[in-house]
């Protein structure tokens, strides 16, 4: 087995790009911010590892099989490309449960969505894995995989396309979990007092905004592939909400009252 040290450095840095993108913040914090006003809080800090986990792991079954030849199948298959609308309804989901709830004004509105019966946190935690599976449908993101995987094995082993998979995935997990653990940090403050629940409100209000606005640009981009964005552009968006749930964050923190009385 041959692998490169720079090639593994670039698809570890492909990885915590890809976690980064668009489509995966804005489901990611759409889907904690509904699951925190069900009052389902401890799963929120490991949406992000979660999520990451599911996507990976259809990532590391891809490349398989690739390299057993099954991906030229799949990719001629017209049933298989109608997968593509999948994320595309699941991220319009998200935006919706989330506008109800902020619609009818309440805190806590029972509406969660349900994959798995079971107990809450493992239901949640399927529920998260398997939304991750789902958000892999990007035909883009497949042919990818298809093309490291071959790569990979080409070059080496079966075995050396499986840690090129394993590797994107790792990275993808890091900043996807930031992200969560991040969200979470900022609706644990946002209880507080009704300035912070404000912030929360208008942090909703983005994520809203940007669940709908990346659903409507997949819309566009499955039926005409010029409207699909740049690698570049999506970053660039995803850090935008990573940095909006930052900045609330660092708004909630500052509006929390000192406590100047003294120690006991």
């Amino acid at each position: 087995m041959e692998l490169d040290i720079y090639g593994i450095l670039l698809v570890f840095l492909f990885g915590l790009r890809h976690g980064l993108a668009a489509d995966h913040i804005a489901v990611i914090d759409g889907l904690g911010m509904h699951l925190s006003r069900n009052g389902k809080h401890r799963i929120v800090p490991w949406l992000g590892t979660l999520f990451a986990l599911g996507h990976g792991m259809v990532i590391i079954l891809f490349i398989t099989l690739t390299n057993q030849g099954v991906e030229a199948l799949l990719s001629g298959h017209y049933a298989f490309h109608w997968l593509e609308w999948f994320p595309v309804g699941l991220l319009f989901m998200i935006a919706f449960l989330n506008l109800r709830t902020l619609l009818l004004n309440k805190p806590h509105v029972h509406c969660c969505i349900k994959l798995y019966k079971g107990s809450n946190k493992k239901g949640n935690s399927l529920t998260t894995i398997l939304i991750g599976v789902s958000m892999i449908m990007i035909f883009d993101t497949l042919s990818d995989a298809a093309a490291w995987g071959y790569s990979a094995a080409s070059k080496g082993s079966i075995f050396s396309a499986l840690v090129i998979g394993a590797i994107f995935t790792i990275g993808m997990i890091i900043t996807d979990t930031i992200d969560s653990r991040l969200l979470a940090k900022t609706i644990q403050r946002s209880f507080m007092n009704e300035k912070v629940l404000r912030q929360r409100r208008l942090l909703s209000w983005v994520i809203v905004i940007f669940s709908l606005s990346i659903g409507v640009q997949k819309m566009l981009s499955i039926i005409n592939p010029a409207y699909e964005l740049s690698e570049m552009l999506n970053l660039w968006l995803g850090l935008l909400l990573v940095l909006s749930v930052a900045i609330s964050y660092i708004k909630i923190y500052r509006t929390l009252p000192v406590d100047i009385s003294p120690a006991k």
